[in-house]
């Protein structure tokens, strides 16, 4: 990567942090959080707690609550973690600045730990709260809020629309729905080959005997 100078060079760097945010949280959620390529580590582990939001915390049936129920996702931070080693693997090894490093990884962090984070929490609330936020006060926002969350109410019916914010991956990958085609969606399985023994979430053990 070249060496960049400048607030133009900081803003492309925040932007590509997004970016590589959005892809990589569409790789994990897709590969290791849904589909069984990753099922040979012990105990499954990286398909648990996303097992058990699906069908247990927010099942098909059941999209929306007062509070959000909370899954303490692990595969996200576990592959995180590795991505995070990689780009300072590579700051180590000179390839590129530790400013390009952290400034990139400071975007991956404010887009995903913040603005996905949040948005996916909406995204299971109950309109009564909703309406009660700023934000959703502005007709505009609300509308194109109801458009993003009918495309991620389609990603718990089918293994579909694994984005939050940004369709881009889905659409070069194939796998985006538009809200308007997700009441025709069948149902499918959502965990291919997976053991629903294993599921757990906050404060059930992962590896561990369980209760």
């Amino acid at each position: 990567m070249r060496a960049c100078n400048g607030s133009d060079s900081l803003h492309r760097l925040l932007v590509l942090g997004a970016f590589l945010a959005e892809f990589f949280g569409y790789a994990c959620h897709r590969w290791a959080c849904h589909m069984p390529l990753l099922k040979w580590l012990p105990k499954d582990f990286l398909r648990q707690r996303h097992y058990h939001h699906h069908m247990d915390q927010y099942k098909r049936s059941a999209l929306r609550t007062s509070d959000y129920v909370e899954s303490c996702e692990l595969a996200f931070k576990t592959l995180g973690l590795v991505l995070v080693a990689v780009l300072v693997a590579f700051a180590i090894f000179d390839w590129v600045r530790w400013f390009d490093v952290l400034t990139i990884m400071g975007g991956a962090a404010l887009y995903g730990g913040s603005a996905i984070v949040w948005l996916h929490t909406q995204y299971h609330l109950k309109d009564s709260v909703l309406k009660r936020k700023r934000v959703f006060k502005s007709k505009t926002a609300w509308r194109l809020f109801l458009w993003l969350r009918k495309c991620h109410d389609a990603h718990h019916i089918a293994n579909v629309n694994f984005f939050i914010l940004n369709p881009l991956p889905d659409i070069l990958f194939g796998t985006f729905v538009p809200a308007s085609k997700v009441d025709n969606l069948e149902a499918e399985d959502l965990f291919p080959s997976f053991d629903p023994k294993l599921s757990s979430s906050c404060g059930t053990p992962v590896f561990g005997k369980r209760p």
